[in-house]
């Protein structure tokens, strides 16, 4: 919406809803011995899993011109909720032994809400363009996990194996960036400051961990134009990539009677330094480039 020629205001949201996505697994799994090659047990996995997911996502931008001045404000929105439920059987059918079953069945929430808001500023005045801006963001992340065991026919809650996580991380970041263009060169260079602070609980096993820290990264860019056709360009930056939620859940998350998954609260946002060299005449591009990746 344009309240006037100099200012207007955006608004957006989208969402999805997924009530009921059913599903039957067989898993057949074989045991061979290594010298002769035989199957010698076997054991068949069964798994009823019904899966719940809700997610909603909104956004509002208000942006305003002043003379060579542009500021814009940003608020961002999302929620997801997240249910699943499996119930495994199964069959054992191991050397020596006699054929045995077993049974669980597990109930899993997540609840991940994120909030954000940023001021964003750019001046341009002929060949030269400053920009900043300020964000800051927050997430919180709820995880439930009922396990239950079966026991003389009937499922029975298994508090040794359930479990619940939380995770709070707060996000304050600043950048400053500028680019100007003279005679055959172009040049652009940038700095981000980002303070992180994640706090997050886990009952089984009972882990605390809480975490403060401060990083930059720093980009640049340069570009030589020996004429219209022909470019040496130069770039570098350094990203951070943070791990997905579920993998920072410490608790133990089953799929079958002998696998399971489970996550590290203490696990680190990985750090990747890129370098670039490229070379380009007419349509041909050539380019050499390398990258590091700290923590991945």
């Amino acid at each position: 919406y344009e309240i006037d020629s100099l200012s207007s205001v955006q608004f957006g949201f989208d969402g999805i809803n997924t009530p009921k996505n059913f599903g039957q697994y067989r898993v057949p799994t074989q045991i061979f011995n290594t010298e002769t090659n035989a199957v010698e047990s076997d054991f068949l996995t069964s798994n009823e899993r019904l899966v719940y997911n809700n997610s909603f996502n909104a956004f509002a931008v208000y942006d305003k011109k002043w003379n060579r001045h542009n500021f814009t404000f940003t608020q961002n929105m999302s929620l997801r909720h997240y249910k699943e439920n499996q119930d495994v059987e199964t069959l054992l059918y191991f050397k020596n032994q006699f054929p045995n079953r077993d049974r669980f069945a597990s109930r899993s929430v997540q609840d991940v809400s994120l909030y954000s808001a940023q001021l964003d500023h750019r001046y341009a005045k002929d060949e030269l363009i400053i920009e900043s801006g300020l964000k800051f963001s927050t997430v919180k992340n709820t995880n439930t996990l009922g396990f239950s065991e079966e026991f003389m026919g009937n499922l029975q809650p298994a508090p040794e194996k359930s479990n619940g996580f939380n995770y709070l991380e707060n996000i304050a970041a600043a950048y400053l960036s500028s680019s100007y263009k003279w005679e055959k060169w172009e040049a652009k260079a940038g700095l981000r400051s980002e303070t992180t602070a994640i706090r997050s609980r886990s009952d089984n096993p009972e882990i605390r961990n809480r975490t403060l820290r401060t990083a930059l990264f720093p980009t640049l860019y340069l570009m030589y134009s020996f004429n219209d056709d022909q470019q040496l360009g130069f770039s570098y930056s350094k990203r951070i990539e943070r791990p997905n939620y579920s993998f920072l859940n410490p608790s133990k998350s089953y799929y079958n009677l002998y696998s399971y998954f489970q996550g590290d609260a203490a696990l680190k946002s990985a750090i990747i330094h890129n370098l670039s060299l490229s070379y380009t005449v007419k349509n041909w591009n050539v380019e050499t480039y390398a990258t590091y990746t700290k923590d991945p």
